[in-house]
């Protein structure tokens, strides 16, 4: 491995010149994983790492040694006097033009109070701590480190939350809202809980789960839990139910997106499809729909299953009202149209 003494050369000579910001300690590269232009952010200050395409993130230490193939402790030995862990903070101040402080807002997700809380699954220290990180990284949900790292995701080992994976949905550096999944399944009525009012800042009905990466797409994903969208991809979104209130409407329309592909579990009533197709309507340039009628939502797919299914979706081309149906996993694709079913698959 090459020496890391000076940090700044090793990552230049291994990917490329950055583009530096924030007085030098911002530094952003092109993703070696997803090949993003420019989408790889790593902040020599607080050492951490992420990537606003990919679902990478993780600090400057579990990064190097990913790449380099080599255990995390070698690399957290060669960088021993850099701050390993980011995620807590103060407001970072510069000097203006005119010498005045000026508040710079900070680029990584400020979520001290959320990681006091609750605790992490990448580093269990109990049998439940070591349950949760089973059924993370298991057949349940079929996350990785990385997504599980980047999505900042938690479990509650105590008081009204405990036995619940928890997920945070981020807005602007904030949590301001989250999803308490029962993973023990102590509760099966109740397998989500949802936050009191004073606990986060926006309800529901205001907030869509990777809202922030996912409208940087030319298409986004529309899925309706949390764990969908992390099974879909980095362009996926969670509406957090089966309904897109106004509110998350003109979210979508105020961030620029115009396409979108509606993937919808496999319970989804006509009624709530109906509803949800007249709130979409004529409010995007293009609206395509996945159905799918198997025995698996998104959730419970693999990623290449879920965007096997996308792709053949935006491949077609469908407007408004088509709809694209699966069945099973051999897959029988139809076309629905005025009531009429061709079989074209």
């Amino acid at each position: 491995m090459r020496n890391l003494d000076n940090l700044e050369h090793y990552l230049e000579d291994t990917f490329g010149a950055p583009q530096v910001y924030e007085g030098g300690d911002e530094h952003v590269y092109d993703c070696p994983f997803c090949e993003g232009s420019r989408k790889l952010c790593i902040n020599l200050k607080k050492s951490v790492v992420h990537c606003w395409t990919c679902p990478f993130g993780s600090s400057l230490a579990y990064f190097i040694a990913r790449w380099e193939n080599v255990p995390v402790a070698q690399i957290k030995a060669a960088l021993r006097g850099r701050q390993l862990l980011a995620f807590r903070y103060k407001n970072i101040l510069k000097d203006d033009e005119d010498g005045d402080e000026e508040l710079i807002k900070p680029t990584a997700v400020d979520l001290s109070w959320w990681t006091d809380e609750f605790q992490d699954p990448l580093v269990p220290k109990t049998p439940m701590g070591r349950k949760a990180r089973a059924y993370l990284l298991g057949d349940d949900r079929k996350l990785t480190e990385e997504q599980i790292f980047s999505y900042r995701i938690r479990y509650a080992e105590n008081g009204r939350y405990r036995g619940r994976i928890m997920v945070p949905v981020i807005e602007k550096d904030e949590v301001v809202y989250f999803v308490a999944r029962d993973f023990l399944g102590r509760d099966p009525k109740r397998k989500y809980l949802n936050p009191k009012n004073n606990e986060v800042g926006k309800t529901v009905g205001q907030v869509l789960f990777n809202f922030e990466r996912a409208s940087q797409h030319d298409v986004v994903i529309l899925v309706e839990g949390a764990f969908d969208a992390m099974a879909v991809g980095a362009d996926a979104m969670g509406i957090l139910g089966k309904v897109v209130t106004p509110s998350k409407r003109k979210k979508l329309q105020d961030a620029g997106v115009k396409r979108l592909v509606v993937m919808l579990d496999k319970d989804v009533s006509a009624k709530e499809k109906r509803e949800l197709r007249e709130g979409l309507t004529g409010c995007f340039e293009d609206v395509r729909w996945v159905h799918i009628t198997g025995d698996k939502d998104p959730g419970a797919r693999s990623y290449a299953q879920n965007r096997e299914l996308i792709r053949k979706a935006t491949r077609m081309g469908l407007q408004i009202p088509g709809e694209i149906t699966f069945r099973g996993s051999a897959s029988v694709l139809a076309i629905v149209k005025g009531g009429r079913r061709d079989r074209v698959w």
